[in-house]
């Protein structure tokens, strides 16, 4: 009986923000009362890796294991969720920490707004959704970087016992007047803005250990660069 009492209280605290004033603490408000195991959030299909891993070699965003972030899905926030971010499906995964927390669940990609993790922020772009999820690199006033993570794997053999090797890759997309535009490497940025080739260049010469130990860090720092010097010349 208790159930059925207590859900209207909940709809009550909740309907007396405004759609605007809703923040992080009104949702997770909600979830302690109802418990976030009872929420839409794990109602996705069962999540099985197959794909062999080790603590340095797995299928995800940066960690093998279940780590705290956020989510908004079906546009419902849930926060201090435990979450993996599969970069082999583009899929979100999530696992529950109270007495469901034996499986994992992957959730419906399309009710998957954007989601946080380990201080990276997850988005769709809304020119190229069918991509999936970008991480958002840098947001500036003349021109902002989003980042595509992405991992492809490869079976081996040692000593005749199967593996899996793991290999992350990345492009990016940015914006730029407007226009969102696919890059790859600090050349792709000259043909987008061509009047600032020769900043780039230098730019590139300072920093090109970088360009192949960090290229993500790189490419967030060139585009960093290139903004506060558009802005600059703006002024």
């Amino acid at each position: 009986m208790r159930k059925f009492t207590l859900l209207p209280l909940i709809f009550l605290y909740l309907n007396s923000f405004s759609q605007n004033s809703l923040n992080k603490n009104s949702y997770s408000f909600y979830d302690s009362l109802v418990g976030v195991e009872n929420t839409e959030i794990f109602n996705g299909p069962r999540f099985l890796d197959i794909l062999k891993s080790t603590k340095d070699n797995h299928r995800y965003f940066n960690s093998l294991a279940f780590v705290r972030g956020y989510i908004i899905y079906n546009s419902q926030l849930y926060n201090h969720i435990n979450l993996r971010y599969d970069l082999i499906n583009d899929d979100v995964i999530v696992v529950s920490s109270g007495d469901k927390g034996f499986f994992d669940v992957r959730l419906i990609r399309d009710k998957v707004q954007e989601f946080g993790i380990q201080n990276h922020h997850f988005i769709k772009l809304p020119e190229d959704k069918a991509t999936g999820f970008y991480e958002v690199g840098y947001i500036g006033a003349q021109v902002s970087l989003y980042i595509k993570h992405q991992k492809s794997t490869k079976e081996r053999l040692n000593k005749r016992v199967p593996y899996f090797e793991f290999f992350k890759t990345s492009f990016y997309q940015l914006r730029y007047n407007g226009k969102l535009y696919k890059i790859e490497s600090s050349r792709d940025v000259e043909a987008i803005i061509p009047d600032k080739r020769e900043q780039i260049r230098d730019f590139h010469s300072t920093y090109a250990i970088l360009s192949k130990s960090k290229p993500d860090a790189y490419i967030v720092k060139l585009i960093t660069y290139l903004d506060n010097n558009l802005s600059i010349a703006d002024d």
